[in-house]
């Protein structure tokens, strides 16, 4: 009862051709969706460009700036990215450093943050002392680190605070936040649970216990945090031979039972020394220096950015 075409059924021509329309018509549709590209970047965090992580931006030329803390004068570095300006302000954030001063590492660090659209502020905390100015090797760092007082540098951080947030810099009255390596990271938790100032707090490794306490170093870094406010993020490895596990439990304990239930995280590296984050030094480890900067990024972008970063300007000649 049905007719053929070169042997084809005319109902299935029939049906041939009305799939083939439906096809294209499927096609014209799709034609102007974009199409999905895989990603392995993270998932954007809210609060920077756009509702995802803050752009990489230009930054101007490294500025020597002093001011002035109790009995010396500060000097430090000021890096702003090109679109910090009074009329477009941005977050600031303080490097405390490491133990061995004003390095190479701590510079690039310093730049690398600024890149992602905050004003950076690295004050050198060994200004009291001669040639400070450059790195000191390890015997140097030890003896100048002993030459200094945990109050005598919470006071020069303080100050720092003070200069970022005068009027009519572009960071005044902008979320601040702090981020401390080694020696630093043990003052950027010192300062977080003091300084109702500081929005949040990265610490890389940084002593939570002292061996003991002296006059010079009446309280471990440890002791700060039972009233934190400021979000926490640290860092450490299993194998640290200067921060062993049992201190890490010891900073959990009392981040778990803060009573202002401050958010915190604390990341343990397994099989990762200390100074894991700095190239030129033995306990280097490459993947949790990649993973680290890259959770250190999205912590600050979601607790200092309430508002989209300013799109770069044009390069300047």
């Amino acid at each position: 009862m049905f007719s053929r075409t070169y042997g084809i059924p005319s109902y299935r021509i029939m049906g041939s051709f009305f799939f083939l329309l439906v096809m294209l018509l499927l096609a014209v549709a799709l034609a102007d969706v974009p199409a999905t590209v895989p990603s392995d970047k993270p998932a954007a965090e809210p609060g920077a460009d756009g509702g995802g992580v803050p752009v990489v931006t230009d930054i101007n030329p490294a500025q020597q700036v002093t001011y002035r803390s109790t009995d010396t004068d500060i000097h430090a570095l000021l890096i702003t990215p090109k679109v910090a300006t009074p009329v477009t302000p941005t977050p600031s954030i303080i490097i405390v450093h490491e133990i061995f001063g004003i390095t190479p590492f701590i510079k690039t660090q310093a730049e690398t943050l600024a890149r992602q659209g905050y004003t950076i502020l690295l004050p050198n905390l060994y200004s009291r002392l001669p040639e400070s100015d450059k790195p000191y090797d390890a015997n140097g760092a030890w003896s100048a680190y002993n030459q200094t007082r945990d109050q005598q540098i919470m006071e020069d951080l303080s100050a720092s605070i003070q200069f970022l947030q005068a009027d009519g810099k572009s960071t005044a009255k902008q979320p601040l936040g702090i981020v401390g390596y080694d020696m630093g990271g043990s003052f950027a938790m010192l300062m977080a649970g003091t300084d109702l100032r500081i929005s949040v707090a990265v610490n890389y490794y940084g002593r939570i216990l002292y061996a003991t306490t002296s006059a010079a170093r009446p309280a471990s870094p440890v002791e700060s945090l039972f009233n934190l406010r400021a979000p926490l993020l640290s860092f450490y490895g299993t194998t640290d031979p200067q921060v062993p596990e049992t201190h890490v439990s010891a900073l959990r304990s009392r981040l778990a039972n803060n009573p202002n239930k401050t958010f915190y995280e604390i990341v343990l590296y397994p099989n990762v020394g200390h100074s894991f984050l700095v190239p030129v030094r033995p306990g280097y480890n490459k993947d949790a220096a990649v993973q680290s900067e890259e959770k250190t990024r999205l912590f600050l972008a979601r607790f200092l950015r309430a508002q989209p970063l300013p799109k770069p300007s044009e390069p300047q000649s």
